[in-house]
């Protein structure tokens, strides 16, 4: 059953739209015993927003957004999207610090998963720029929570927790001015793994944003195209580029058809595509920041080329003194044929202060695999393995397969957290087919 939420005030109203619910009883304190999960856009790589059997409350009413000029600060409903915020605020010379590589993500959902973005490196994630929240518990009360006080606990205990401590009705973010619209990139390829690893490192010294695609097929060996990148300041603006100074990009969308039922996606296409991409003409240039943080929003439908059986999405982190571990992972990805387009390798800066926060210190590893690879599985598996003895661990935002005997030894901070979860959701109500799957509801 599929529930809206709307509203602002001392009472949030519900609205059944699919009448599976009485819309004249209130659904609050829950009593469904499959409990209830936000969801935002419903574009999760695994099951952290589905809720067999339960309600799914729907966050896109929750759209509020009122900046502070005065502070830097944006105050804004957790259905908001990031391309949504992004937009607004580039109309005041702002931009949020923390963006990830899609837009079509809600604030609601950037919380819940503590996201990270290109500029890890430097200031760290999503989390480190909310400077409240107000959270709906499952008795139907609402309480603001800091990250520092009295509710400190409880707000760590949300940034990275699925949705599984309350919903984020609301939340306030620092914003960072910017002058113009468009960065500064320069982009070097690289022809193995080291030259990888030593030009991010380099690059993470003179840029704000940076990220390297990986080439994963053919010799497996770690060649590929690293970038960084830089706001740029009016002053370096062509006379053409000051007219469109501080405007949302224009997105040419490329549209794949939804009716494709047969995966295009396969070794021999992956090869061809990787190919161009690694050969593709690079250097220095002026570039739309929209485009560059979110390469993938201007293809439509691009998850369809993976055919009828779909993909999934596996990524980890592991310590910087294990980079070895990266080896032995393209090794055992190539001993099971697994072969990638989209393959991007980052590296994080301080760790979440989130109880289940993903960033680490470290290299972090995200890889699409298509679900028709007959060898995958059993590769993960042991690539799960891999990165748990290195003391790394998993990204449960994207995770739909994860050993549930695994979390307490990737995440230390488990115990606590369920802890906090039971205090303030003392009957279990709030539930996600992943968290009773790994355990964690």
């Amino acid at each position: 059953m599929i529930t809206r939420l709307y509203g602002w005030g001392n009472s949030l109203a519900s609205h059944t739209y699919l009448e599976m619910i009485n819309p004249n009883d209130n659904c609050f304190p829950l009593k469904n015993d499959r409990g209830a999960i936000a969801r935002g856009l419903g574009r999760s790589y695994g099951d952290s927003a589905a809720n067999s059997g339960g309600v799914t409350l729907e966050t896109q009413l929750l759209n509020k957004i009122e900046f502070k000029l005065d502070e830097g600060l944006v105050v804004v409903g957790s259905g908001v999207t990031i391309q949504k915020l992004e937009a607004e605020s580039m109309k005041y010379g702002y931009f949020p610090y923390v963006v990830p590589g899609t837009a079509f993500v809600t604030v609601g959902g950037a919380i819940a998963s503590d996201i990270h973005g290109k500029s890890h490196h430097k200031i760290g994630s999503f989390s480190n720029f909310v400077t409240e929240m107000t959270l709906l518990l499952s008795d139907g009360t609402f309480r603001r929570i800091l990250p520092r006080g009295d509710t400190s606990n409880l707000f760590w205990a949300t940034v990275g927790g699925m949705g599984l401590t309350g919903i984020v009705v609301e939340a306030t973010l620092k914003l960072q001015e910017i002058e113009t619209s468009f960065l500064q990139v320069e982009e070097h390829r690289v022809k193995d793994l080291d030259g990888m690893l030593t030009t991010l490192t380099q690059l993470n010294e003179k840029y704000l944003y940076t990220v390297a695609w990986v080439d994963l097929s053919g010799k497996y060996k770690g060649r590929g195209v690293v970038s960084g990148a830089n706001h740029l300041e009016l002053k370096h603006l062509t006379r053409k580029l000051k007219t469109e100074n501080l405007t949302v990009a224009r997105q040419r969308q490329l549209v794949i058809p939804k009716l494709l039922r047969f995966g295009l996606v396969n070794g021999l296409t992956t090869r061809i595509f990787n190919s161009f991409w690694f050969h593709k003409p690079l250097g220095k240039r002026i570039q739309q920041i929209q485009r560059y943080m979110h390469p993938l929003d201007s293809v439509t439908n691009w998850n369809t080329l993976y055919g009828k059986s779909g993909f999934l999405q596996h990524q980890f982190v592991i310590p910087f003194e294990k980079s070895y571990v990266m080896r032995e992972v393209l090794s055992r990805l190539k001993d099971a044929r697994c072969s990638s387009s989209l393959t991007v390798l980052k590296s994080f800066g301080e760790d979440s202060k989130g109880m289940l926060g993903f960033p680490m210190q470290g290299w972090t590893l995200a890889i699409d695999l298509p679900l028709h690879s007959p060898h995958s599985s059993e590769a993960l598996k042991e690539i799960d393995r891999i990165v748990m003895e290195a003391g790394g661990r998993l990204y449960l935002t994207k995770d739909s397969r994860m050993n549930p005997e695994h979390l307490a030894i990737m995440y230390p901070r488990l115990a606590e957290w369920k802890e906090i979860k039971n205090n303030c959701d003392p009957n279990n109500s709030w539930q996600s087919d992943q968290g009773r799957r790994l355990r964690l509801c």
